[in-house]
């Protein structure tokens, strides 16, 4: 009976476990996927800044 109700208790622990890990995991992606749209904003407005400086000094 006792090592029953360890077995259990190991069951439990380990699911809790495994139910932390898919969070933290989706926790970091979710941190991730930011980071990734914030890089990707960044890009695309130095590309843009420099493509209208190119610009206004050419027509100069």
């Amino acid at each position: 009976m006792l090592l029953v109700a360890s077995l259990l208790s190991a069951i439990r622990r380990s699911n809790s476990d495994l139910t932390f890990s898919v969070i933290s995991c989706k926790n970091l992606l979710r941190k991730l996927s930011l980071l990734f749209i914030y890089m990707a904003s960044f890009v695309v407005i130095c590309c843009v800044s420099r493509d209208m400086f190119m610009r206004a000094t050419m027509s100069v």
